[in-house]
């Protein structure tokens, strides 16, 4: 073999350890091939906002009730029903935050489950998404929030997915 010739097979071979190119791990006899892995279906369609008026009040309420997660200073024995947050007081809350995060997901998404491309077609970076469309199209997954007094410390309150 010629030595250009071999350095072009080289090339072609992928870079590995010269007894792992030459002696791969064996089966044993009778095991059956690997199957091919299925797939991973398309992440879900999200958004990522920090902008604390991308947040409906109505709608953190809900998603903070969905969650049973509750404001309450000393919080109700579980046999008891959950209490909705008070709008008044959340609006207060997001509007002394020093950071919101709020998290998006495509209503189409959310009611079909199928995972598929939007239906207008829009593109998709690793499943976020490059805006999906108007704000009713949308519907709040989570949430969380930050009160800071911008030097030493910062307190994380109300998390919720």
């Amino acid at each position: 073999m010629r030595p250009g010739a071999m350095a072009a097979a080289a090339a072609k071979l992928p870079r590995l350890t010269t007894s792992a190119a030459l002696f791969p791990t064996p089966r044993p006899f009778g095991s059956p091939r690997p199957a091919k892995a299925r797939p991973m279906p398309p992440p879900p369609p999200i958004t990522i906002s920090m902008d604390p008026a991308a947040v409906d009040p109505a709608h953190l309420q809900a998603l903070m009730l969905a969650c049973a997660h509750s404001c309450a200073i000393r919080p109700s024995p579980p046999s008891a029903a959950e209490d909705p947050v008070d709008l008044r007081k959340l609006r207060v809350a997001l509007a002394h935050s020093f950071l919101v995060v709020s998290v998006f997901c495509s209503a189409r998404f959310l009611d079909d489950g199928d995972g598929g491309v939007d239906g207008d077609g829009r593109r998709r970076l690793l499943g976020l998404g490059l805006g999906l469309g108007r704000r009713e199209d949308r519907r709040l997954v989570g949430f969380g929030r930050a009160v800071s007094d911008v030097g030493l410390t910062a307190s994380v309150h109300d998390v919720v997915v």
